[in-house]
């Protein structure tokens, strides 16, 4: 490390938390590294970092193993916290070495780095004052708050150092050291987002959105929202405008591909592949052997993080059905469907294309946005508007032609659109037309129905449109009594009631008034609520001794299907011709027939025979060849469970 002792000196100055370097600094750094060569500098900080985390790491397992063995001298534990009785116990012999440097560079620089012994102990519990007055009694600032240890000793500063020259090698290991540095330690969320403003503008914005979304403190979510404003206002944009147009790429290329090698395999992570890693049981077994351990770590996080913002951005987009949003196609194009990342999402949705003359939805294809009757839209440009296709906007039959679409062309969607439970408004009564009753009637068991992943306020069941002034509200009733079956668990049982909406000044909204994107929605979302939660989804309940739970439980087991139960049973036609057993199985209605039984497509319940005799069939728990096929839609546990339970009545 000798070669880098110029370099060193310079990353001692960063001698002050609240200074962040300036040009100078990164121009004397750069020239400095340029000396080592960037790339022998690289690999000399990872291979120093390397030896400092062994030390740390065999240290702390030294330490353990003392303590563990080490007593309490007697007459030490009264009246003494636990530090004194360190303190008083074990001293390093490394110490009085250290204070006697402390010594000498205390005279050089005016700092006490390592103060005596007591002294330390008598800070551990700083006041205000001893904080106010700390310069004057030439005490670190780190021995007193126990905070910011990159500037106020000798070896933070190398890595605080360290740290800044990521800004200048720009490399994605060093990026990444910073952001896991950040993501560990966000109280020097200061220096990270000081290295982030270094890089351009893009790449600073996706970084600092990146740590924003995965830091829950408040003090860094405030750095970095600041900085984000200041960028904004700097370059005369909205906050939210930069944060769309620049979203991390994670390394993914033009193609929506990451590839990575894992000692002589090189393997390919796609977004838009429905089975990113195929391997043959060969290479497999070479893949998952310990050889490859760490390289297989690092790969796996890697996955990790992808699969979490590709999750992040599918609820971001799909949220715009809450609060649309329309763009000009030149700022829509860069960020919704060239984009590395968001454009393997921006590819597999239907969106909507809009002229003075004329509005068409269209897909994209390599050939361009081509219609569902394949027509290559000609007519688009920059200031054609754009907007994600909803579809209550389209009729049914259009809605099954983009379901045969995707089904055809083997397309899974990022969420729910071709496939989305669609509710369009019926009469309205006379004598009421505020509530909507769709949904009256159902028993849910409270702590399953997730209502915050949709953005409803769980504890009165509420959501608002802010975009339309509306807010939507599910009203129900807590049941206090309630016997339980055997085997099912829970406390919180409540009746489903209306629906209603309340305007801006919160008074009810007649349905009618009721946009139909805002209607469809509110129950698409309740659907998925009553799916989650019902008392019917458990066969247990048949057996329930009061009579409301049990109409409750036949209500849902065996009523009418409700829109996504419909979806579903689009699902089966495809899905059914492609199954072994597909000569014993056939749609009849609402029910799956297999042999002489019949599978209810809205709850997986199962009747026999002419008489509808109710039996009770587990599901087996494996996916009984589901991975071998194709399902536009993911998630739905009844599917599955109305898969298993066919396998297992055709034996």
């Amino acid at each position: 490390m000798k070669i880098l002792a110029p370099l060193f000196s310079v990353f001692n100055k960063l001698d002050n938390h609240l200074v962040m370097p300036e040009s100078p600094w990164y121009e004397e750094a750069a020239a400095l590294i340029d000396q080592v060569g960037r790339n022998e500098y690289q690999h000399l900080v990872f291979s120093w970092l390397g030896f400092q985390v062994e030390q740390k790491m065999a240290w702390d397992a030294q330490s353990r193993y003392y303590w563990l063995r080490q007593p309490i001298k007697p007459g030490l534990a009264d009246g003494m916290t636990a530090m004194e009785q360190v303190a008083a116990t074990m001293i390093p012999d490394w110490y009085a070495a250290r204070e006697k440097e402390s010594a000498r560079l205390s005279d050089q620089v005016g700092l006490e780095f390592y103060p005596p012994e007591q002294k330390l102990i008598n800070r551990l519990s700083p006041t205000k004052v001893q904080r106010k007055f700390a310069h004057l009694q030439r005490q670190s600032p780190y021995l007193l708050s126990k905070k910011y240890p990159l500037s106020y000793t000798l070896t933070g500063r190398l890595l605080r150092g360290i740290l800044h020259t990521a800004a200048i090698i720009r490399s994605p290991e060093m990026l990444e050291m910073v952001e896991t540095f950040g993501l560990n330690n966000p109280e020097y969320i200061l220096d990270v987002i000081h290295i982030y403003a270094q890089l351009p503008l893009g790449e600073t914005v996706a970084r600092c959105r990146f740590l924003r979304d995965r830091l829950h403190t408040d003090f860094p979510v405030w750095q970095i929202e600041g900085r984000l404003r200041r960028m904004g206002d700097k370059h005369k944009r909205p906050v939210k405008d930069l944060k769309a147009a620049n979203i991390p790429t994670l390394g993914f290329d033009e193609h929506h591909t990451l590839v990575k090698q894992v000692g002589p395999y090189q393997v390919a992570f796609h977004l838009l592949h429905p089975r990113p890693f195929e391997f043959s049981r060969q290479q497999e077994a070479a893949f998952l052997s310990n050889e490859f351990k760490s390289a297989r770590k690092a790969l796996y996080a890697i996955c990790r993080r992808g699969l979490k913002q590709l999750q992040d951005e599918c609820q971001k987009i799909e949220s715009y059905y809450n609060h649309p949003q329309k763009w000009l196609y030149k700022d829509w194009l860069p960020t919704y469907i060239l984009h590395p990342f968001t454009g393997a999402i921006g590819k597999r949705l239907i969106w909507l294309f809009s002229s003075d003359k004329q509005q068409q939805e269209a897909i994209w294809t390599p050939q361009g946005f081509t219609t569902i009757d394949g027509t290559v839209l000609n007519w688009i440009d920059d200031k054609t508007g754009v907007e994600l296709w909803h579809p209550v906007i389209a009729t049914p039959a259009l809605i099954s032609q983009w379901q045969k679409y995707f089904i055809q062309n083997q397309i899974l969607q990022p969420f729910r659109q071709a496939f989305r439970a669609v509710y369009r408004l019926a009469a309205v009564a006379p004598d009421d037309p505020v509530h909507d009753r769709t949904f009256q009637g159902h028993i849910m068991d409270w702590f399953l129905m997730d209502g915050a992943s949709r953005n409803w306020v769980t504890h009165h069941f509420q959501k608002d449109y802010p975009s339309f002034n509306l807010k939507a509200v599910f009203s129900f009733e807590r049941i206090n009594e309630i016997e339980l079956p055997p085997g099912i668990t829970g406390h919180y049982f409540i009746r489903s009631g209306d629906i209603h909406f309340l305007n801006h000044l919160l008074a009810k909204e007649s349905l009618v008034n009721i946009p139909a994107l805002v209607y469809s929605e509110t129950l698409h979302d309740i659907d998925c609520f009553v799916e989650n939660s019902s008392i019917g989804n458990e066969s247990a309940w048949e057996g329930a001794r009061d009579a409301e739970s049990r109409a409750a439980w036949h209500h849902y087991a065996f009523g009418e299907l409700l829109a996504s139960a419909l979806i579903r049973k689009i699902i089966l036609t495809y899905i059914i011709p492609q199954l072994t057993i597909a000569d014993q199985l056939s749609i009849d209605g609402d029910y799956l027939t297999v042999n002489n039984y019949k599978i209810h497509i809205g709850s997986a319940q199962v009747l026999k025979g002419p008489g509808n005799e109710f039996v009770r069939v587990d599901a087996s728990g494996n996916d009984a060849g589901l991975d071998q096929l194709f399902i536009p839609i993911e998630g739905d546990r009844v599917l599955q469970e109305i898969i298993e339970k066919v396998f297992i009545l055709a034996r």
